[in-house]
């Protein structure tokens, strides 16, 4: 009795030192996220996202400053060129006072194309490439379908259901069985994950869903309603079995 009562007295103070303490530092953690939300880690991974986006436009628009003032420098060089030649042939007019009004008429109107040209470079221009591939990802976010809900809740034959539903055991006896979760779908992607822990090369498995009225057997029947998976790549459709199926 005295081990008993030593062995319960043990049990408790690991319950006080782990377990609640465990759950006391959760609610904490849980207390902290619901007063800051926006401070969620989750809201980080969108924060880099943001920083890498803006790095690579800042690259991006670096470049191609690079690349545009290459190409002003050697607009502005022919600019020079043209005005220089323009000076000239202007001095050699007035210099020789030969020249008529349309000889004035041409020198405005090459004069307006320069000044235009200087403005707004008429062999320059900047467009916006849509057909690539763009490189910044967008963010997408998604919320699946909370696993937690889903638990095993009826079974057929010698199937053990333990665990609050979470743990299903098929025992030693060589039968079929069938064991169904609670939940029921109608629409959407829904992701449920399972953890075999032991299955023989003798064992045949199914993974898959039915109509809710379908009723469960523990014969090895898919059902003329089952779709899913077994072993050797096999893919059930309409209850069929199909090697290959697309």
């Amino acid at each position: 009795m005295r081990h008993a009562n030593e062995h319960r007295q043990e049990l408790v103070k690991q319950m006080d030192e782990n377990v609640i303490y465990f759950y006391d530092q959760l609610r904490q953690n849980f207390d902290e996220q619901m007063e800051k939300s926006s401070d969620h880690q989750l809201m980080k991974q969108i924060d880099q996202w943001e920083e890498n986006s803006i790095e690579k436009i800042h690259q991006i628009a670096n470049d191609a400053r690079k690349q545009l003032l290459n190409i002003i420098e050697k607009h502005m060089d022919k600019l020079k060129n043209d005005l220089e030649y323009l000076r000239q042939e202007l001095k050699k007019a007035r210099d020789d006072e030969h020249f008529f009004e349309n000889d004035l008429n041409k020198w405005m109107i090459k004069l307006n194309e320069l000044k235009n040209d200087l403005i707004i470079p008429q062999t320059i221009n900047i467009n916006y490439d849509n057909n690539t591939t763009p490189f910044i990802s967008k963010i997408i976010i998604k919320e699946t379908t909370d696993m937690l809900n889903e638990r095993f809740e009826q079974s057929f034959g010698d199937i053990i259901i333990s665990d609050n539903g979470t743990i299903a055991t098929h025992n030693t006896s060589s039968y079929y069985a069938s064991v169904r979760g609670k939940c029921e779908y109608t629409s959407g992607k829904h992701q449920i994950r399972f953890q075999i822990k032991h299955l023989s090369n003798e064992s045949w498995a199914f993974f898959g869903i039915c109509y809710k009225d379908t009723t469960a057997t523990g014969c090895g029947s898919i059902g003329k309603t089952g779709y899913g998976f077994s072993g050797q790549d096999n893919v059930w459709h309409d209850g069929s079995s199909k090697k290959e199926f697309n």
